[in-house]
Formats: structure tokens, sequence, C-alpha cells
């Protein structure tokens, strides 16, 4: 099966990026092995199992070219990563937020 469309394609690298970066925010994974799963992912749709890369790219593709498609990749997968941090740091601060309160009522309970 082989996606035809290039924003679907992009729309799946990006998604992939942005889900690693939102489960390292929750803690689900270290960004270590957030990395890993990602370069695996990155490969297993480039040699063809989701049909992105292997059916959709030219045969002889031009370096520059080649380049130019990789930069803005990694533009796009930054932007969406980037974008999400601020929702990530103002849930881990309510998060914050709500551990102190129970510490403040425990402490409070215990009279100190």
């Amino acid at each position: 099966m082989l996606i035809k469309n290039p924003k679907i394609r992009k729309a799946i690298y990006v998604g992939a990026s942005a889900l690693g970066v939102v489960l390292v925010g929750y803690g689900v994974l270290t960004q270590e092995l957030a990395n890993q799963l990602l370069v695996v992912l990155s490969g297993l749709l480039v040699t063809g199992v989701g049909g992105l890369a292997g059916g959709n790219t030219a045969p002889k593709a031009d370096a520059e070219f080649v380049a130019d498609q990789i930069r803005v990749a990694v533009q796009d997968a930054v932007e969406t990563a980037t974008a999400s941090v601020p929702a990530v740091v103002e849930q881990v601060g309510a998060q914050v937020r709500s551990i102190e309160d129970v510490v403040r009522e425990q402490l409070s309970r215990l009279g100190r």
C-alpha cells in the first residue's frame, strides 16, 4: 500500500515524533528510548513497511534535493516537538502544585 499524498506521509512522520515528545513529557519513556524508537520507526517506514518513502522517492535523487528534504523534515519535527513543550510544562507545574498541596496538608495534620 503506497501513500501517494505527501501531506499524509509528512503527517505520519511528524505525528510519530510528536508522540515521542508527549510520552517523554509524561514520563512514560526516557528521551533515550524515545530517540531509539523513533529511529526504528523511521527505518521501518523508509524501507516500505507503510509504503511511505520507498515507493514515493525518485530512484536517483539529487543530493541537494535529499538534503533539502531532510532539512525540512527535521525543522518540521522540531517545530512540532517544541510546540507541545509549553503544555507539558504547564501540566508538570500543575502536578507539582498538587503535590505541594498534599505535602502542606499532611504537615498540617502532623502539626508542623
